[in-house]
């Protein structure tokens, strides 16, 4: 239904807007920064309600309506791969992924996270040069994997191991956030942004736990095509 919504505006808004306006492509990439107040799965004993934080990157594709006009839309799809963690204290209990599992001391816990997303955004662009975004992303739960690195029970603390496991099943499948953003224009089709999402989905499934809403810093390039439906200049025929 949320999909069906944003999609419904997305079209209102390129019928409202002028008869010249041009549908301009461009391929974006960037790293992200994601944080939040309270680790994502379970079993986090003495770490529930503590702030956990990682890095990620993401990669896709963007379209948005140009006509000379002020404000506008614009929608993008894009792979986003995210992730968030601590470190296990000394203090702390030998940590096991799996029952019956390793035991791990003095290691990083992390959930890593792969989406798929969908903003749909409102463009201002009063300032040359400038772009100020606003506006919903609807992201999809492709994969999630919780992974511990770090020093073996009973084996030389130099000696560093990893393990993984499916966690797909425990996180939500669909994400809502808010968005907004600016981007700045190089004059080379080359631009650079920045956008804040605002996560407004307790991504933990499973129920009794504390809730987790990811907030997330996106740093991107991207690039411009050529704009869908551009004109070049008619030659006379007579001229040679």
């Amino acid at each position: 239904m949320a999909l069906i919504l944003r999609s419904t505006i997305f079209l209102l808004l390129v019928r409202s807007l002028p008869v010249g306006a041009q549908l301009a492509w461009d391929v974006k990439v960037g790293v992200s920064h994601s944080f939040a107040r309270d680790p994502l799965g379970a079993g986090h004993v003495s770490h529930t309600g503590r702030s956990v934080d990682g890095m990620g990157f993401h990669v896709g594709v963007g379209a948005g309506y140009e006509g000379g006009a002020m404000v506008g839309c614009r929608a993008e799809l894009l792979l986003d791969v995210r992730s968030c963690g601590y470190q296990l204290r000394p203090a702390d209990q030998p940590f096991m992924l799996d029952e019956n599992g390793d035991g791990f001391m003095q290691a990083r816990r992390s959930m890593h996270l792969v989406s798929a997303e969908l903003p749909v955004l409102l463009t201002l662009q009063h300032w040359p040069g400038l772009r100020i975004d606003g506006g919903m992303t609807l992201a999809r739960t492709l994969a999630a994997r919780e992974s511990v690195t770090g020093q073996l029970v009973g084996l030389d603390p130099a000696l560093k191991a990893r393990r993984s496991a499916d966690r797909v099943d425990a996180m939500a499948q669909w994400e809502l956030a808010l968005s907004t953003g600016v981007e700045v224009d190089s004059g080379k089709r080359l631009h650079m942004g920045l956008r804040y999402l605002h996560g407004m989905t307790d991504l933990d499934r499973p129920g009794g736990g504390s809730p987790t809403y990811l907030r997330t810093w996106q740093l991107y390039l991207s690039y411009a095509l050529r704009a869908h439906g551009s004109r070049t200049t008619a030659q006379d025929p007579s001229f040679p």
